[in-house]
Order: C-alpha cells, then sequence, then structure tokens
C-alpha cells in the first residue's frame, strides 16, 4: 500500500510539473542554435557545424578527437533528454525519473544486468576507439554543462547536469545490443508455463517449424538467406552499386534515429545514427556503403535449475534510488550460467531460469563499428565485422567499383540443432561461432543481396524464429532487372504488393467455394497489395481476423501469433481445419468482415499509425509532448512495413512498428546520398524540426545528405563554428 501511495503521489507532481510546462511554441532552427553552447568548446581547433533547413548537420573537423567532440556536442543538442532516458534505462534507473511506479521495471533491468560486462569491455578498449569515445563524452558534456536551457521535459522527470561517463555510454552499447529474442521467448516462457505439458510439446514443434530453415525456398540460390538490398554494377544504371535500407522499429517521437554527416582526415561518413551512440549504423563513406537488418540470432540461452543445488545459487545486492521516496534494495540471484530471471515476477514462471547471454561476457562493437565505417573495401568491412558480437546483424555492402556483398555478423552459441525444449541446458553457452569468419557472401550470381530478417542458412544454428521469406522474396523479385536508378531502389521501399498474401487469399477462396460459402467482392477481387484506398486489403484482413477468432478463441490463438511468421503458421493450422469447423467460422468471419468493409472502406480507414512521444500518455497534458496518428499502407509482411496485429472485430487497428527511417545510396557518386526519418531530427518540444520530415516520409521523399566539400557547402546553408 505504501508504495501505491507513493506511486500515485509521484505521478500526482508529475502531472503538476507537466501542467507547468509552457504551451509549446513554434521554435524555428535559428531559436534552437541560440542554444548551442559554441564557444569554450573542449576542441584544440575550431569544428564547422553546418545544418540544413530540417536540422540535420555536418560536422567538419581538423582532427579525429574534435570530429567526435562536435558529435557529441550535435547528439545532446538534439537528443538529450531522449539520450538521458535511455542512459536510465541501460542501468535500470527507471525509479530516479517516475518513482515507485518504475520499481518493477527496475528490478527486472537489475536482473538482467545489461553492463555486466562493461567494466571488462572499457578495460580492453583500444587507445584509438577511448580517444574518439572521450571525445564524443566531452561534447555531451559541454552541452549538459553549458547550453543555456535544458530540455522541458528535464525538469518533469528530475534530470539534472549530470555528466556522462565511459559507463554510461558502454552500458547504453549494451542496451542497443539486447538480444532480439527476448521479447519473443519472454512471452514463450509464459505460455509454457501456464499451459499442460502435452499442449506445449505440441506447440513447441510447431513454433520451430515455422520459422525453420526453407532450403527449397525462393532466396535457396541466392544470399542463403529491417530490409536492405544492394544492386551490382552489371545492374545499376550508373556503373557504381546501389543500396537501399529501412530499420524497422518500435514508431516513437523523437525518432530512434538521428541523421549526421562527418568530416576530418581519414574519415568522412554520413548516415543514420543512434542518440548517444557515437557511429553510423546505416550509411556511406566515400567508397563504401552499408544496411543492417537484424539477424534474429539466438545469441543467448533459457537454462533450466531444476536440478542445481541451493550452493549453485548466489545474491548480489543492488540499492535502487528511488524518486520521492527512500532507496530500496534488492537481492538478486546469480547462478553460473547467469542471473536468475524466473525471480522476475512479470514472467510468471513456476521453475528457476538462468538467463545465459553472450552480451554478459565482454566485446567491443564500437570499435567494430568505427572499423567498419572506414573500410574501403569487403575484406576490410568483413574483418572489422568480426569483432561485432552482439546483437547479430546482417550487413549489406555496396562499393564504388559496383561490388555488393553480405556479412552477418554475431557470436553464437555453437548449437548443432534446433533444441526439443525452449529452456536448454548449460552446456550450449560453452562454444561460440563467430559468423562474420564464415557467413558471408561476395559478388553472388545474382548480381545483388537482399535481406530482410529471413533465416539466413548459416552453417550454424544462428537462430530458432525468422521473419516469413516473403520481404526478401519480393526484394529479389522487383531487383531482378536491369538500369535500376536511385528512384528504382526509393520505390522498393514504397512497395506495399504481397504474394504470399495473395495465395493465402486464393486458398482460402478455394475453400469458401467448396463449401458455399458468400466471401466480400472486394476480398475475391483483391490484388494482394495492400494499397492506402484497397477494399480488398481490408476485406482480406477482416475474413482472416473473425474467421480465426471464431475458430480458436483468445487462449489458442495468442501463442500462434506470437512467432514473427505467425501468419504463416496461423493460415497453414486455419486451412487444415476440417469442413465441419471450417465452415461455421469462416461463414461468421465473411459475415462481420462484410460490416467492417461497410463500416471503413479503405485499408487506410483502419490501418492507423500511431505516433506519439512517451510523454503523450500523461493524463490531460499528452497533447504537449506530440501525437500523431494517421492512415497508412503497407501491412507486416510487405516492403513498406507496418507492422499490425489481427484487425479486431471494431475493424480498425495501431500500428506502433515498422520502417522508422530510410537509407539510399549510389556509390559512383558521393553526393548520390538520401535519408529520411519518420519524425525530425530535434528532440526539442514545439521544435520545427520535431516534426518536419513527417510529410516528405508520407510521400517517400528523401532529404539529400552529399559527402563532397562543395556540395556540402549548398546542401547544408547553415553555418556554426565549435571554438575552445
Amino acid at each position: 500500500m505504501r508504495d501505491l501511495l507513493l506511486g500515485l503521489g509521484q505521478l500526482t507532481r508529475l502531472v503538476w510539473h507537466a501542467a507547468r510546462l509552457p504551451v509549446p511554441q513554434q521554435v524555428s532552427l535559428a531559436a534552437r542554435l541560440e542554444n548551442l553552447p559554441l564557444q569554450g568548446a573542449p576542441v584544440t581547433a575550431p569544428v564547422e557545424i553546418r545544418w540544413n533547413a530540417h536540422a540535420v548537420p555536418f560536422i567538419t573537423a581538423a582532427n579525429q578527437p574534435d570530429l567526435a567532440t562536435g558529435l557529441g556536442v550535435v547528439h545532446a543538442h538534439l537528443r538529450l533528454c531522449q539520450m538521458e532516458i535511455l542512459r536510465r534505462l541501460a542501468q535500470g534507473r527507471v525509479c530516479e525519473m517516475i518513482g515507485p511506479a518504475g520499481l518493477a521495471y527496475d528490478i527486472a533491468l537489475r536482473t538482467i544486468d545489461l553492463g555486466r560486462a562493461v567494466p571488462d569491455i572499457i578495460a580492453g578498449l583500444p587507445d584509438a576507439t577511448r580517444t574518439w569515445a572521450s571525445g564524443f563524452l566531452a561534447g555531451i558534456n559541454h552541452v549538459i554543462c553549458h547550453a543555456p536551457v535544458l530540455p522541458p521535459e528535464h525538469a518533469l522527470l528530475g534530470f539534472a547536469r549530470t555528466p556522462w561517463t565511459l559507463y554510461d555510454l558502454c552500458a547504453l552499447g549494451r542496451l542497443t545490443s539486447a538480444d532480439m529474442t527476448w521479447m519473443l521467448s519472454a512471452k514463450l516462457l509464459k505460455f509454457r508455463a501456464s499451459m499442460a505439458p502435452s499442449a506445449w510439446s505440441e506447440l513447441w514443434p510447431q513454433l520451430l517449424a515455422s520459422g525453420a530453415p526453407n532450403p527449397a525456398g525462393p532466396l535457396a540460390a541466392l544470399t542463403r538467406g529491417s530490409n536492405s538490398a544492394a544492386a551490382a554494377a552489371s545492374r545499376s544504371a550508373s556503373g557504381g552499386a546501389l543500396i537501399a535500407s529501412d530499420p524497422h522499429v518500435g514508431l516513437m517521437l523523437p525518432s530512434t534515429w538521428l541523421a549526421c554527416g562527418l568530416a576530418a582526415p581519414g574519415y568522412t561518413a554520413a548516415g543514420l545514427m543512434i542518440p548517444g551512440v557515437p557511429y553510423i549504423a546505416i550509411g556511406r563513406n566515400e567508397k563504401i556503403a552499408w544496411g543492417a537488418t537484424n539477424l534474429h540470432a539466438a545469441s543467448s540461452a533459457f537454462v533450466d535449475l531444476s536440478s542445481e543445488p541451493a550452493a549453485a545459487f548466489s545474491f548480489r545486492e543492488v540499492k535502487i534510488a528511488m524518486r520521492g521516496g527512500a532507496s530500496k534494495r534488492v537481492k538478486i540471484r546469480e547462478t553460473s550460467h547467469g542471473p536468475v530471471i524466473s525471480d522476475i515476477k512479470a514472467l510468471r514462471l513456476r521453475q528457476p531460469v538462468a538467463l545465459s547471454w553472450v552480451g554478459h561476457r565482454a566485446s567491443d562493437e564500437l570499435s567494430a563499428m568505427l572499423a567498419m565505417n572506414q573500410a574501403d573495401n569487403f575484406t576490410d568491412f568483413q574483418q572489422a565485422l568480426r569483432g561485432f558480437a552482439v546483437q547479430g546483424y546482417s550487413f549489406t555492402y555496396a562499393d564504388a567499383a559496383g561490388n555488393v556483398g553480405i556479412v552477418r555478423a554475431g557470436h553464437v552459441p555453437r548449437r548443432t540443432a534446433l533444441p526439443p525444449d525452449l529452456l536448454e541446458p548449460g552446456e550450449v553457452m560453452a562454444q561460440f561461432a563467430n559468423l562474420a569468419e564464415t557467413e558471408t557472401n561476395f559478388n553472388p550470381p545474382e548480381a545483388f543481396v537482399v535481406s530482410a530478417n529471413e533465416d539466413p542458412l548459416a552453417q550454424v544454428t544462428a537462430g530458432f524464429f525468422f521473419a516469413p521469406i516473403d520481404r526478401a522474396s519480393r526484394l529479389a523479385q522487383l531487383l531482378n532487372r536491369h538500369d535500376i536508378t536511385p528512384a528504382d531502389m526509393a520505390a522498393l521501399q514504397a512497395d506495399v504488393a504481397s504474394p504470399a498474401a495473395l495465395a493465402w487469399r486464393n486458398a482460402l477462396a478455394a475453400r469458401a467455394a467448396s463449401l458455399r460459402i458468400m466471401l466480400p467482392p472486394a476480398f475475391l477481387s483483391w490484388d494482394g497489395a495492400y494499397a492506402m484506398n484497397s477494399t480488398g486489403a481490408l476485406a482480406f484482413e477482416a475474413v482472416v481476423g473473425e474467421t480465426a477468432r471464431a475458430l480458436f478463441g483468445k487462449r489458442a490463438l495468442t501463442p500462434l501469433l506470437t512467432v514473427w511468421t505467425s501468419r504463416t503458421l496461423l493460415l497453414t493450422n486455419l486451412l487444415a481445419v476440417p469442413d465441419a469447423r471450417l465452415g461455421p467460422a469462416l461463414a461468421r468471419g465473411a459475415r462481420r468482415a462484410r460490416k467492417i468493409v461497410l463500416r471503413h472502406a479503405r485499408w487506410g480507414d483502419a490501418h492507423l499509425l500511431h505516433l506519439l512521444h512517451p510523454l503523450a500518455h500523461l493524463p490531460l497534458l499528452g497533447a504537449k509532448f506530440g501525437k500523431f496518428k494517421f492512415g497508412v499502407p503497407g501491412s507486416n509482411d510487405t516492403l513498406y512495413k507496418t507492422g499490425h496485429d489481427l484487425l479486431p472485430a471494431s475493424g480498425r487497428h495501431r500500428v506502433t512498428y515498422g520502417a522508422s527511417a530510410r537509407h539510399l545510396a549510389d556509390c559512383a557518386d558521393p553526393d548520390s546520398h538520401f535519408v529520411i526519418i519518420l519524425g525530425g531530427q530535434d528532440g526539442w518540444i514545439g521544435s520545427t524540426n520535431a516534426t518536419d520530415q513527417i510529410p516528405l516520409w508520407r510521400a517517400n521523399a528523401y532529404l539529400e545528405l552529399p559527402l563532397s566539400e562543395v556540395r556540402r557547402a549548398t546542401a547544408f546553408p547553415t553555418r556554426t563554428l565549435l571554438r575552445s
């Protein structure tokens, strides 16, 4: 009760502070730059930061340490509040922001212990990486200590002008490296605990089969496996290789990404970065370009501790600081396999389970990515990524000579086969495979490479659950041509066709015809495209959703929708149902789908993207922080990725996951380089650059991010100078 009262009190204080925030006024780029502390910076020579009208910067310095400092200044100026939230999330310090309401989150984060390996990581940093990181931190801290005004949310969340440390930076790196499979596996652990053993034994092989390798699939002859695609010179109109990437993450304000350009002797590059992380994740330099998609690698194991003796368990005590109350001391159980995550109450597990994670060992992704950013050729590119351990990624490659390739990077346990259960023996983490040493493909016969989270068909068991092959197959289909231009690559990213969904439509239509069930006309005439104005897409999703609910019910349906291949698994099970059961459910689905189509008419009327600032959820005051809702095209498995659940009975659902940024480059021309992010560059509430890229995004337009000095001068007309 005391914690509840404290939580309510803290919420009241948050609302009170939020109410005192001024209603955001339109703050121009010029006004925002007045808050940039340009004098007294920790640099050895002036650093030029040029800006375009959308607050995208290009930083030029006389040396790389000063370039890193300029980069830290830019990150903190644009996204300081976002970075401060991420800093605390990485270390399990949510209670410092929101009080007792964050205690469960902090206990879970402290249990997982993202920063366990950080002291060893810091100790092993090479001098060049340490110098770059120190410069970046100096830039962040210059803004924290000397910016005339801090973001308005700082008072709301209780943030002081506390400098960043190397520990903070490396811990944030571990947060961004968290295993992609955890979200899925946590849900599966709950199902396993709540189901009868026989039911789980039947479900687990189904889930594995839906994400297992498909050697006979349409990509078996290609790369062996976020969208990213690169086309070689023989397919390019310019003679240089082309690349296009669009990362898929949760959609929010501010964006997960910011765009930036960098130039100093020995280091010229530009592209998309994660706020607070000092390397270009997706972008290009003067010779090569790169993209990245999540590999869905299984870099961790959930270890069954049921047979472990009491002596195998130890405790560590952590102190959780509490905003608005006394700090709490919590004891966390440990084993030689890792922390005991079954002690996290939200998981509701009945048996002891440990998390064994590659990220609990020291590795140096920062050095790997900095080396990759400065690579000149594929050999250097691959060599750099051998040091990249967590989490696993597929990195696509293109260069000015017209070459393309792909490197699967990450360290995974040497599993010899798919596991017979979600819980595994601790021995599975005894040996590891470095994927970047073997899982590469350079200049394949197809003259293109694609990656869309599909199974890489690796020599080792890289993971268990991958995305359907639909998006990768569609990329391969569209790239099988010549004279490809950057405009063609941009068209890939806006493609909303789903040949796989059309095949499912045909299968359902055939069953309905045999059962003499009348489906909506729009369902039968649909062309398989999830366009904004498509009635057929709406009818298809309505029929599938309503039929599935009628057949399976929520309890049986939820596990089927957990894995990334949920559509394949769901429809496979649905079509396997005997006529006697399917007939009534399909008839009911058809009736309800007709009502949904009458109510909403088009896919874009039902398929709504919700773009919110985290503080937009505050009662009564959320509008101050930014709320957007609009119809979008695309679907789960189209190249224009807009993720969604089954269409609900209301016929309208929320899109909160999907393509969050887009990147294009023609390597034949260092100035043929384009980006766009869903949202805006500036995280400052009320800034004219906080959401100004949304209209461009919706129009599939891009901002140029050129590399040449001549073009930079015109593309980034506003000049600021950072001086010591």
